[in-house]
């Protein structure tokens, strides 16, 4: 009979497993190699010792110590690991504790100037309201709910339009930050101006806001003032325009005839004198008119004063129609008139001075209902002379040819010539 095979007697204690691990961290430290360590074991039985052969002893021992270095690679790689989870969490928390805390100074000084924070979850609609918030509108804790609709529905009516505006503008990523001054309802009914003033702190990926924080500041004795000084402004800008018009006025006093509404006489002369410089500066032509109504004491007497301020406004009324803007024309006294005629020679001055006599003539003017009266008119003209050193000697000659119509029969022009006014 064939021998049977040899049958191991002596099955693998279980512990050899234990051992072997044992013996692969003491291979890697330097200790007794695994062969040894088997041999001694208690737990080796005979049969044991006796199956290893030399080459399984060699393998086993290189396979313990490739398992023991690949065993502290992975211990050293997850000691890592967890050392650097541990600075993360150290980080995380000193950034968590120095946003609290920059987040509780911000809070403390914000309400140490006196002004309400609002804190506000725009997707789901909430939002902080402090204690300096609600005691602004004269509310305790607990009577105002933690909603921004709180503060929409307080907004006056008149000022919700432009806030809400204003509000979604920033909300929108228009401008850069929040800013409103409007009014709003307080608990006992009465209106406050609020500053109010805030930003977008965080948004999602899509730049959606996602929470927001701001202040109110209680300016209503500011815009008290304001509005004080407003009125004050507007009652100074009045005030100036009535001393502007008084001026103006007593201007006009000081300048104009009461009557006829031209220039009186120490106006007309001021502005003849102007007149004379001018035109002897630049060596330019000037005339001057003196106009006088004929028979006009007749007109009072027979129809009274009222009526010769009638005639007097008419004939006025009809010489400065005649006159352009640049001719100086005014009332010297009574009935008569000096017309100065800037850039005018000789020949356009009689032009000018037969225009105005004709024009007198034709007057029909209603001195009272149903009545009508008219006048005539007398003219002296004279031009300025390179020797004349002021207007008083230039009026002089036109007076004096004045004179001259007046005894030649009235309603007539004459320039002054000195052949004329001396005829020897």
């Amino acid at each position: 009979m064939s021998p049977s095979p040899p049958v191991n007697p002596c099955p693998r204690h279980p512990a050899l497993l234990a051992l072997s691990l044992s013996g692969v961290l003491l291979a890697t430290a330097g200790g007794a190699t695994y062969t040894q360590l088997v041999r001694d074991s208690p737990f080796t039985h005979d049969c044991e010792r006796r199956a290893l052969s030399a080459g399984e002893r060699r393998g086993f021992a290189v396979t313990a110590v490739v398992a023991g270095l690949g065993m502290l690679v992975m211990a050293g790689a997850i000691a890592q690991l967890g050392r650097a989870a541990r600075r993360r969490t150290r980080r995380l928390e000193a950034l968590r504790d120095a946003l609290a805390h920059a987040e509780e100074r911000w809070r403390f000084a914000l309400q140490g100037a006196d002004d309400g924070v609002w804190d506000w979850h725009v997707q789901t609609g909430e939002e902080y309201h402090s204690e300096r918030w609600r005691a602004m509108l004269g509310y305790a804790e607990g009577e105002i709910a933690d909603l921004a609709v709180e503060w929409e529905q307080r907004i006056h009516p008149d000022d919700r339009e432009q806030v809400l505006a204003d509000l979604h503008a920033h909300l929108a990523g228009r401008v850069p930050a929040y800013r409103s001054e409007h009014r709003v309802r307080c608990r006992d009914g009465a209106y406050k101006w609020i500053l109010d003033r805030g930003v977008v702190i965080d948004r999602d990926a899509e730049g959606r806001p996602l929470r927001m924080v701001g202040t109110h500041v209680d300016i209503s004795a500011a815009r008290e003032l304001q509005q004080r000084l407003h009125a004050q402004a507007e009652e100074l800008r009045a005030a100036n325009a009535r001393l502007a018009e008084g001026e103006r006025r007593l201007h006009e006093i000081a300048n104009t005839d009461a009557l006829t509404g031209v220039l009186n006489r120490r106006a007309l002369l001021e502005r003849a004198r102007s007149e004379v410089e001018r035109a002897r500066r630049y060596h330019h032509p000037l005339a001057a008119l003196v106009l006088d109504l004929d028979h006009f004491k007749r007109i009072n007497d027979t129809h009274g004063h009222a009526a010769g301020d009638a005639v007097l406004r008419a004939v006025v009324g009809a010489c400065t129609a005649a006159l352009r803007t640049p001719d100086v024309f005014g009332r010297t006294g009574g009935e008569e008139f000096v017309a100065l005629l800037p850039e005018t020679d000789t020949a356009a001055a009689i032009e000018v001075a037969e225009r105005l006599r004709v024009q007198v003539r034709a007057l029909a003017i209603e001195i009272e209902p149903g009545v009508h009266a008219g006048t005539t008119m007398s003219i002296g003209v004279a031009m300025l002379e390179t020797t004349d050193t002021d207007v008083d000697r230039l009026l002089a000659r036109a007076d004096r040819a004045l004179y001259r119509v007046k005894h030649g029969g009235r309603d007539a022009v004459a320039l002054y010539t000195d052949a004329a006014e001396d005829p020897s």
